[in-house]
């Protein structure tokens, strides 16, 4: 989106699950060698493997496994302009930092920083590394928190270049635009880049045309909000055709379409693109 920055679906990202054999590449569509892609992501408390699980193991184990993955995983799929290093630690309520995320915390307290130290060490200083999270978009508790989180480790010199926001929204619940203008602002003072990483607006039904334009509006309002902000250099959506979708299935037994993104199931274009 301008000069130096980006405009993209996740058809180029890189998302990784472990199984029981190591890692497995899963993406959507073949990448080719030249497609820039933001890696998806090294660490997180969810879709961890049952041995990592049921290890037993000592948090010095732990913290040998997670640099080790890091390294296996950052050295087979290298190319990428940035990583998630780590997804979703910080707790959405409360007065604690993180979520307890398993196996990593509380077994591993200062996981998020080794994390970070191992991604720098096998990365180099030619990639960036985020934390990425939902429900930091706006001004809230939580994205706080994450302010206050970063900004620690920047002064501590954990290496750090910045924030991802994840952004799933809906037509009913967004954060206004301003003060995703303001969180980015303050990110950027801390010299970090800001990543909108994520970005889906479910239209719960009925989702008709007046729906669908309030959609549109609101791509466009976070949009013109990165925009303004230098610092803002990524807007991703979470996929591009209604057709596939994470929330066919998230909390959704019906199994209804949300409409989320700039495609219907069709891949026509919707208002919103």
């Amino acid at each position: 989106v301008g000069m130096g920055r980006s405009l993209s679906c996740n058809a180029n990202s890189i998302d990784l699950e472990l199984d029981g054999e190591g890692e497995r590449l899963r993406s959507r569509q073949s990448l080719k060698a030249s497609s820039a892609f933001r890696g998806h992501n090294f660490v997180w408390g969810a879709s961890n493997p049952q041995w990592l699980l049921g290890g037993n193991f000592t948090p010095a184990q732990l913290a040998s496994i997670m640099g080790s993955h890091i390294a296996t995983v950052g050295a087979r799929y290298h190319g990428a302009i940035a990583w998630d290093v780590v997804n979703e630690a910080v707790a959405d309520e409360g007065t604690e930092l993180f979520k307890n995320s398993t196996p990593w915390y509380p077994a591993v307290s200062d996981y998020v920083d080794r994390a970070f130290v191992f991604a720098r060490q096998t990365l180099g200083g030619g990639v960036q590394l985020f934390y990425n999270d939902y429900g930091g978009e706006g001004l809230s508790d939580k994205s706080t928190k994450i302010y206050n989180m970063v900004k620690s480790m920047r002064a501590r010199g954990i290496p750090i270049d910045g924030v991802g926001l994840q952004m799933h929204i809906s037509v009913d619940y967004y954060p206004p635009f301003a003060d995703v203008q303001q969180n980015m602002e303050r990110l950027a003072a801390l010299g970090l880049n800001v990543h909108i990483t994520e970005m889906d607006v479910a239209c719960k039904p009925p989702c008709g045309a007046d729906r669908l334009r309030v959609q549109a509006a609101i791509y466009g309002g976070m949009l013109a909000a990165c925009l303004k902000v230098p610092a803002c250099m990524n807007f991703e959506t979470w996929g591009y055709t209604d057709k596939y979708t994470w929330l066919w299935d998230f909390n959704n037994p019906d199994h209804v379409n949300m409409q989320p993104l700039p495609f219907d199931i069709a891949f026509q274009k919707k208002p919103a693109y």
